[in-house]
Protein backbone atom coordinates (compact mmCIF):
# COMPACT_ATOMS: atom_id res chain seq x y z
CA UNK A 1 0.00 0.00 0.00
CA UNK A 2 2.91 2.31 0.68
CA UNK A 3 4.22 1.71 -2.87
CA UNK A 4 0.77 2.48 -4.32
CA UNK A 5 0.53 5.69 -2.30
CA UNK A 6 3.99 6.77 -3.45
CA UNK A 7 3.14 6.02 -7.07
CA UNK A 8 -0.12 7.98 -6.80
CA UNK A 9 1.71 10.99 -5.38
CA UNK A 10 4.31 10.90 -8.14
CA UNK A 11 1.60 10.56 -10.81
CA UNK A 12 -0.35 13.51 -9.41
CA UNK A 13 2.70 15.78 -9.47
CA UNK A 14 4.20 14.69 -12.80
CA UNK A 15 3.22 15.99 -16.25
CA UNK A 16 1.53 13.35 -18.39
CA UNK A 17 2.61 14.87 -21.73
CA UNK A 18 5.02 17.38 -23.19
CA UNK A 19 3.93 20.33 -25.30
CA UNK A 20 7.41 21.69 -25.92
CA UNK A 21 9.00 20.79 -29.26
CA UNK A 22 11.85 18.35 -29.46
CA UNK A 23 15.20 19.93 -30.17
CA UNK A 24 16.19 23.59 -29.98
CA UNK A 25 13.84 26.12 -31.64
CA UNK A 26 14.99 27.45 -34.98
CA UNK A 27 15.80 31.14 -35.07
CA UNK A 28 14.37 33.19 -37.91
CA UNK A 29 12.53 36.29 -39.10
CA UNK A 30 9.05 35.91 -37.52
CA UNK A 31 8.21 37.58 -34.19
CA UNK A 32 5.17 36.09 -32.42
CA UNK A 33 3.11 37.86 -29.73
CA UNK A 34 0.31 35.92 -28.02
CA UNK A 35 -2.45 36.95 -25.60
CA UNK A 36 -2.45 33.33 -24.47
CA UNK A 37 0.04 31.38 -22.42
CA UNK A 38 -1.23 27.87 -23.13
CA UNK A 39 -1.06 28.34 -26.90
CA UNK A 40 2.58 29.45 -26.89
CA UNK A 41 4.12 25.98 -26.78
CA UNK A 42 1.75 24.70 -29.49
CA UNK A 43 2.59 27.63 -31.75
CA UNK A 44 6.30 27.05 -31.16
CA UNK A 45 5.96 23.36 -31.97
CA UNK A 46 3.96 24.07 -35.15
CA UNK A 47 6.44 26.71 -36.32
CA UNK A 48 9.24 24.20 -35.87
CA UNK A 49 7.30 21.49 -37.72
CA UNK A 50 6.78 23.91 -40.63
CA UNK A 51 10.43 25.03 -40.50
CA UNK A 52 9.44 28.65 -39.74
CA UNK A 53 12.15 30.34 -37.69
CA UNK A 54 11.22 32.75 -34.90
CA UNK A 55 13.03 35.87 -33.73
CA UNK A 56 10.85 36.11 -30.61
CA UNK A 57 7.86 34.35 -29.06
CA UNK A 58 6.17 35.84 -26.03
CA UNK A 59 2.94 35.28 -24.11
CA UNK A 60 1.71 38.58 -22.68
CA UNK A 61 0.01 37.57 -19.42
CA UNK A 62 -2.17 40.34 -17.96
CA UNK A 63 -0.16 43.17 -19.60
CA UNK A 64 0.14 45.09 -16.34
CA UNK A 65 3.70 46.19 -17.10
CA UNK A 66 4.32 45.47 -20.79
CA UNK A 67 1.58 45.62 -23.42
CA UNK A 68 1.14 43.99 -26.82
CA UNK A 69 1.84 47.34 -28.47
CA UNK A 70 5.10 47.66 -26.51
CA UNK A 71 6.29 44.34 -27.94
CA UNK A 72 5.10 45.20 -31.46
CA UNK A 73 7.05 48.46 -31.30
CA UNK A 74 10.15 46.52 -30.22
CA UNK A 75 9.71 44.12 -33.15
CA UNK A 76 9.23 46.98 -35.62
CA UNK A 77 12.69 48.21 -34.61
CA UNK A 78 14.25 44.74 -34.40
CA UNK A 79 16.50 44.13 -37.44
CA UNK A 80 16.12 40.34 -37.07
CA UNK A 81 12.32 40.47 -37.43
CA UNK A 82 10.71 40.71 -40.88
CA UNK A 83 7.11 39.81 -40.00
CA UNK A 84 5.04 40.20 -36.82
CA UNK A 85 2.44 37.55 -35.94
CA UNK A 86 -0.24 38.26 -33.31
CA UNK A 87 -2.85 36.21 -31.45
CA UNK A 88 -5.26 38.74 -29.98
CA UNK A 89 -8.24 38.46 -27.68
CA UNK A 90 -8.66 42.23 -27.60
CA UNK A 91 -6.95 45.42 -28.71
CA UNK A 92 -6.75 47.14 -25.35
CA UNK A 93 -5.07 50.35 -26.51
CA UNK A 94 -6.48 51.04 -29.98
CA UNK A 95 -4.71 54.37 -30.45
CA UNK A 96 -1.30 52.87 -29.64
CA UNK A 97 -2.02 49.82 -31.77
CA UNK A 98 -2.92 52.02 -34.75
CA UNK A 99 0.26 54.05 -34.28
CA UNK A 100 2.61 51.04 -34.19
CA UNK A 101 0.74 49.33 -37.05
CA UNK A 102 1.31 52.41 -39.20
CA UNK A 103 4.98 52.38 -38.22
CA UNK A 104 5.23 48.75 -39.28
CA UNK A 105 3.63 49.57 -42.63
CA UNK A 106 6.04 52.45 -43.22
CA UNK A 107 9.10 50.25 -42.67
CA UNK A 108 7.56 47.39 -44.68
CA UNK A 109 7.03 44.86 -41.89
CA UNK A 110 3.76 42.96 -42.34
CA UNK A 111 1.58 42.35 -39.28
CA UNK A 112 -0.44 39.13 -39.42
CA UNK A 113 -3.16 38.82 -36.78
CA UNK A 114 -5.48 36.11 -35.54
CA UNK A 115 -8.15 38.10 -33.69
CA UNK A 116 -10.80 36.03 -31.92
CA UNK A 117 -14.32 37.25 -31.18
CA UNK A 118 -16.15 36.94 -34.49
CA UNK A 119 -18.93 35.04 -32.69
CA UNK A 120 -20.96 35.97 -29.62
CA UNK A 121 -19.86 32.77 -27.91
CA UNK A 122 -16.15 33.56 -28.46
CA UNK A 123 -16.72 37.04 -27.03
CA UNK A 124 -18.33 35.61 -23.90
CA UNK A 125 -15.58 32.99 -23.60
CA UNK A 126 -12.89 35.68 -23.76
CA UNK A 127 -14.61 37.69 -21.02
CA UNK A 128 -14.85 34.57 -18.84
CA UNK A 129 -11.22 33.67 -19.53
CA UNK A 130 -9.40 36.98 -19.02
CA UNK A 131 -12.08 39.64 -18.80
CA UNK A 132 -11.10 40.86 -22.27
CA UNK A 133 -13.64 42.87 -24.24
CA UNK A 134 -13.09 41.65 -27.78
CA UNK A 135 -14.94 44.52 -29.52
CA UNK A 136 -17.19 44.57 -32.57
CA UNK A 137 -15.77 42.20 -35.17
CA UNK A 138 -16.85 44.32 -38.16
CA UNK A 139 -15.06 47.31 -36.65
CA UNK A 140 -11.93 45.20 -36.11
CA UNK A 141 -12.05 44.04 -39.74
CA UNK A 142 -12.39 47.59 -41.04
CA UNK A 143 -9.63 48.93 -38.78
CA UNK A 144 -7.23 46.13 -39.75
CA UNK A 145 -7.87 46.79 -43.45
CA UNK A 146 -7.17 50.51 -42.98
CA UNK A 147 -3.97 49.78 -41.07
CA UNK A 148 -2.76 47.10 -43.49
CA UNK A 149 -2.95 44.35 -40.86
CA UNK A 150 -3.47 40.92 -42.44
CA UNK A 151 -6.21 38.99 -40.65
CA UNK A 152 -6.20 35.18 -40.63
CA UNK A 153 -8.62 32.61 -39.20
CA UNK A 154 -6.45 29.90 -37.65
CA UNK A 155 -3.19 29.38 -35.80
CA UNK A 156 -1.89 27.36 -38.74
CA UNK A 157 -2.61 30.23 -41.13
CA UNK A 158 -0.99 32.66 -38.68
CA UNK A 159 2.37 30.87 -38.80
CA UNK A 160 2.24 29.82 -42.47
CA UNK A 161 1.23 33.30 -43.68
CA UNK A 162 3.89 34.98 -41.55
CA UNK A 163 6.50 32.53 -42.83
CA UNK A 164 5.53 33.14 -46.46
CA UNK A 165 5.63 36.93 -46.08
CA UNK A 166 8.99 36.71 -44.35
CA UNK A 167 10.41 34.91 -47.39
CA UNK A 168 8.71 36.68 -50.30
CA UNK A 169 8.01 40.15 -48.92
CA UNK A 170 5.66 42.19 -51.09
CA UNK A 171 4.03 40.81 -54.24
CA UNK A 172 3.60 43.14 -57.18
CA UNK A 173 -0.01 42.21 -57.97
CA UNK A 174 -2.71 39.53 -57.84
CA UNK A 175 -1.79 37.73 -61.11
CA UNK A 176 -0.37 34.30 -60.25
CA UNK A 177 0.98 31.57 -62.49
CA UNK A 178 0.66 28.02 -61.16
CA UNK A 179 3.05 25.16 -61.94
CA UNK A 180 2.16 21.69 -60.65
CA UNK A 181 2.51 18.05 -61.73
CA UNK A 182 -1.14 17.36 -60.74
CA UNK A 183 -4.34 18.06 -62.65
CA UNK A 184 -6.42 17.61 -59.50
CA UNK A 185 -4.31 20.22 -57.74
CA UNK A 186 -5.03 22.65 -60.60
CA UNK A 187 -8.75 22.34 -59.92
CA UNK A 188 -8.34 22.85 -56.17
CA UNK A 189 -6.16 25.91 -56.74
CA UNK A 190 -8.61 27.42 -59.23
CA UNK A 191 -11.44 27.20 -56.65
CA UNK A 192 -9.33 28.66 -53.83
CA UNK A 193 -7.92 31.42 -56.03
CA UNK A 194 -11.38 32.84 -56.68
CA UNK A 195 -12.14 32.82 -52.96
CA UNK A 196 -8.84 34.56 -52.08
CA UNK A 197 -9.03 37.23 -54.78
CA UNK A 198 -6.04 35.74 -56.62
CA UNK A 199 -6.15 35.96 -60.42
CA UNK A 200 -4.98 33.14 -62.70
CA UNK A 201 -4.66 34.90 -66.08
CA UNK A 202 -3.91 33.12 -69.39
CA UNK A 203 -0.24 32.91 -70.24
CA UNK A 204 1.21 35.27 -72.86
CA UNK A 205 1.56 33.81 -76.39
CA UNK A 206 5.35 33.64 -76.10
CA UNK A 207 5.04 31.70 -72.82
CA UNK A 208 2.58 29.26 -74.39
CA UNK A 209 4.94 28.66 -77.32
CA UNK A 210 7.89 28.09 -74.99
CA UNK A 211 5.94 25.67 -72.79
CA UNK A 212 4.69 23.67 -75.77
CA UNK A 213 8.31 23.02 -76.75
CA UNK A 214 9.16 21.76 -73.25
CA UNK A 215 6.05 19.78 -72.26
CA UNK A 216 5.02 16.38 -73.63
CA UNK A 217 2.55 16.41 -76.53
CA UNK A 218 -0.36 15.21 -74.38
CA UNK A 219 -0.03 18.16 -71.94
CA UNK A 220 -2.42 21.12 -72.10
CA UNK A 221 -0.82 24.53 -71.71
CA UNK A 222 -3.03 26.69 -69.50
CA UNK A 223 -2.95 28.44 -66.15
CA UNK A 224 -2.95 26.58 -63.74
CA UNK A 225 -0.35 24.48 -65.54
CA UNK A 226 -0.29 20.69 -65.14
CA UNK A 227 3.12 19.57 -66.37
CA UNK A 228 1.79 15.98 -66.03
CA UNK A 229 3.30 12.92 -64.44
CA UNK A 230 6.04 13.00 -67.05
CA UNK A 231 8.14 14.63 -64.31
CA UNK A 232 9.04 11.11 -63.14
CA UNK A 233 10.68 10.55 -66.54
CA UNK A 234 12.21 14.01 -67.03
CA UNK A 235 13.27 15.48 -63.69
CA UNK A 236 14.15 18.81 -65.32
CA UNK A 237 10.60 19.38 -66.59
CA UNK A 238 9.24 21.08 -63.47
CA UNK A 239 12.16 23.51 -63.28
CA UNK A 240 11.99 24.45 -66.96
CA UNK A 241 8.24 25.07 -66.71
CA UNK A 242 8.80 27.22 -63.61
CA UNK A 243 11.39 29.28 -65.47
CA UNK A 244 9.04 29.88 -68.40
CA UNK A 245 6.05 30.85 -66.26
CA UNK A 246 8.11 33.16 -64.03
CA UNK A 247 9.29 35.04 -67.15
CA UNK A 248 5.73 35.68 -68.35
CA UNK A 249 5.17 39.48 -68.50
CA UNK A 250 1.61 39.14 -67.20
CA UNK A 251 2.51 37.25 -64.01
CA UNK A 252 3.21 38.87 -60.61
CA UNK A 253 4.07 35.67 -58.69
CA UNK A 254 4.33 31.91 -59.20
CA UNK A 255 2.86 29.13 -57.08
CA UNK A 256 5.00 25.99 -57.42
CA UNK A 257 3.70 22.69 -56.04
CA UNK A 258 6.75 20.71 -54.99
CA UNK A 259 7.16 19.25 -51.51
CA UNK A 260 10.42 18.49 -49.74
CA UNK A 261 11.09 14.74 -49.54
CA UNK A 262 9.91 12.89 -46.45
CA UNK A 263 12.64 10.27 -46.95
CA UNK A 264 15.25 9.32 -49.51
CA UNK A 265 13.99 7.06 -52.32
CA UNK A 266 17.06 7.68 -54.49
CA UNK A 267 20.70 8.48 -53.86
CA UNK A 268 20.90 11.61 -51.63
CA UNK A 269 23.29 13.23 -54.10
CA UNK A 270 20.72 12.98 -56.91
CA UNK A 271 17.96 14.34 -54.67
CA UNK A 272 20.14 17.26 -53.60
CA UNK A 273 21.08 18.00 -57.19
CA UNK A 274 17.41 18.12 -58.23
CA UNK A 275 16.35 20.46 -55.44
CA UNK A 276 19.44 22.64 -55.82
CA UNK A 277 18.51 23.18 -59.48
CA UNK A 278 14.95 24.17 -58.50
CA UNK A 279 16.26 26.45 -55.74
CA UNK A 280 18.52 28.25 -58.20
CA UNK A 281 15.61 28.86 -60.58
CA UNK A 282 13.51 30.16 -57.67
CA UNK A 283 16.29 32.55 -56.60
CA UNK A 284 16.78 33.81 -60.16
CA UNK A 285 13.07 34.20 -60.94
CA UNK A 286 12.04 37.81 -61.72
CA UNK A 287 8.93 37.44 -59.53
CA UNK A 288 8.35 35.86 -56.09
CA UNK A 289 7.89 32.07 -56.12
CA UNK A 290 5.69 30.52 -53.43
CA UNK A 291 6.30 26.82 -52.83
CA UNK A 292 3.52 24.55 -51.58
CA UNK A 293 2.85 20.89 -51.02
CA UNK A 294 -0.44 19.19 -51.84
CA UNK A 295 -1.32 18.71 -48.16
CA UNK A 296 -0.04 20.01 -44.84
CA UNK A 297 2.76 17.70 -43.68
CA UNK A 298 5.63 18.21 -41.26
CA UNK A 299 9.09 18.93 -42.57
CA UNK A 300 11.09 15.84 -41.65
CA UNK A 301 14.78 15.60 -40.81
CA UNK A 302 15.43 14.52 -44.41
CA UNK A 303 13.50 17.55 -45.66
CA UNK A 304 15.51 19.86 -43.40
CA UNK A 305 18.73 18.31 -44.62
CA UNK A 306 17.72 18.90 -48.24
CA UNK A 307 16.69 22.48 -47.47
CA UNK A 308 19.93 23.25 -45.66
CA UNK A 309 22.11 21.70 -48.37
CA UNK A 310 20.28 23.12 -51.40
CA UNK A 311 18.55 26.33 -50.30
CA UNK A 312 15.17 25.03 -51.49
CA UNK A 313 12.48 26.81 -49.42
CA UNK A 314 10.22 24.93 -47.04
CA UNK A 315 6.72 24.60 -48.56
CA UNK A 316 4.00 26.92 -47.23
CA UNK A 317 1.76 24.13 -46.02
CA UNK A 318 -0.71 22.38 -48.28
CA UNK A 319 -2.83 23.89 -51.04
CA UNK A 320 -5.49 25.36 -48.73
CA UNK A 321 -3.08 27.09 -46.35
CA UNK A 322 -0.75 28.16 -49.16
CA UNK A 323 -3.59 29.82 -51.06
CA UNK A 324 -4.76 31.60 -47.89
CA UNK A 325 -1.23 32.85 -47.29
CA UNK A 326 -0.78 33.87 -50.92
CA UNK A 327 -4.08 35.79 -50.89
CA UNK A 328 -3.02 37.52 -47.67
CA UNK A 329 0.34 38.47 -49.19
CA UNK A 330 -1.42 39.95 -52.23
CA UNK A 331 -3.80 41.96 -50.02
CA UNK A 332 -1.00 43.24 -47.79
CA UNK A 333 1.07 44.30 -50.78
CA UNK A 334 -1.93 46.09 -52.31
CA UNK A 335 -2.77 47.85 -49.04
CA UNK A 336 0.83 49.00 -48.59
CA UNK A 337 1.02 50.31 -52.15
CA UNK A 338 -2.29 52.17 -51.73
CA UNK A 339 -1.13 53.71 -48.45
CA UNK A 340 2.09 54.92 -50.04
CA UNK A 341 0.17 56.55 -52.90
CA UNK A 342 -2.54 58.06 -50.70
CA UNK A 343 -2.07 61.80 -49.95
CA UNK A 344 -2.04 62.85 -46.33
CA UNK A 345 -5.58 63.33 -45.13
CA UNK A 346 -6.41 66.66 -43.52
CA UNK A 347 -9.48 67.41 -41.44
CA UNK A 348 -10.92 70.88 -42.06
CA UNK A 349 -11.80 73.20 -39.18
CA UNK A 350 -15.41 73.50 -38.17
CA UNK A 351 -16.79 76.60 -39.98
CA UNK A 352 -17.91 78.35 -36.78
CA UNK A 353 -14.58 77.88 -34.98
CA UNK A 354 -12.52 81.02 -35.24
CA UNK A 355 -8.79 81.19 -34.50
CA UNK A 356 -9.52 83.39 -31.51
CA UNK A 357 -11.67 80.86 -29.60
CA UNK A 358 -9.94 77.73 -30.91
CA UNK A 359 -7.37 76.50 -28.32
CA UNK A 360 -5.50 74.47 -30.97
CA UNK A 361 -2.68 76.44 -32.66
CA UNK A 362 -3.12 77.02 -36.38
CA UNK A 363 -0.26 74.69 -37.32
CA UNK A 364 -1.95 71.81 -35.44
CA UNK A 365 -5.46 72.10 -36.88
CA UNK A 366 -4.91 69.18 -39.26
CA UNK A 367 -5.18 65.64 -37.95
CA UNK A 368 -7.22 64.39 -34.99
CA UNK A 369 -9.86 66.71 -33.49
CA UNK A 370 -11.14 66.78 -29.92
CA UNK A 371 -14.55 65.26 -29.29
CA UNK A 372 -16.08 68.70 -28.65
CA UNK A 373 -14.92 70.22 -31.95
CA UNK A 374 -15.94 67.16 -33.96
CA UNK A 375 -19.40 67.14 -32.33
CA UNK A 376 -19.90 70.82 -33.21
CA UNK A 377 -19.06 70.12 -36.85
CA UNK A 378 -21.55 67.23 -36.99
CA UNK A 379 -24.24 69.29 -35.27
CA UNK A 380 -23.72 72.20 -37.67
CA UNK A 381 -24.43 69.84 -40.58
CA UNK A 382 -27.65 68.45 -39.13
CA UNK A 383 -26.29 65.18 -37.67
CA UNK A 384 -27.79 64.50 -34.19
CA UNK A 385 -25.23 64.40 -31.39
CA UNK A 386 -25.39 64.20 -27.61
CA UNK A 387 -25.65 67.78 -26.24
CA UNK A 388 -22.42 68.95 -24.66
CA UNK A 389 -20.50 72.06 -23.67
CA UNK A 390 -16.78 72.73 -23.45
CA UNK A 391 -15.43 73.54 -19.99
CA UNK A 392 -11.84 74.62 -19.37
CA UNK A 393 -12.16 75.07 -15.60
CA UNK A 394 -14.01 73.45 -12.73
CA UNK A 395 -16.37 76.44 -12.42
CA UNK A 396 -17.24 76.27 -16.12
CA UNK A 397 -17.97 72.55 -15.75
CA UNK A 398 -20.32 73.20 -12.80
CA UNK A 399 -22.08 75.96 -14.76
CA UNK A 400 -22.46 73.72 -17.81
Amino acid sequence: SRDCATASTELASAPLWRTTPTGPPRGGPVGVVLQSGALASSVLAFAQSRDVGLSLLTAMGNEMMVSVTDVIEYLVDDPDTKVIALFLESVRRPDEFARVARRAAVVGKPIVALKIGSSDLASRTARAHTGALVGDDDVVDAAFRQLGVVRVRSLEDLIITAGLLARTGGIGGPRVGVVTPSGGACELIADRAEHEGVQLPPFAPETVARLKKDLPEFATVSNPLDVTGYVVVDRTLLGRALEAVAADPGIDAVLLLCDLPQRYVAEPELVHMHFASLAQRIDEAPVPVVVSGNVLTDVTEVGREVRENTGFPSPSGGIDHAMSALGAAVRWSSARAAAAARPERRVRRAPDTSPADDPVPAEQRAGVWTEHRAARLLDDHGIPVVPSARALTEDEAVAA
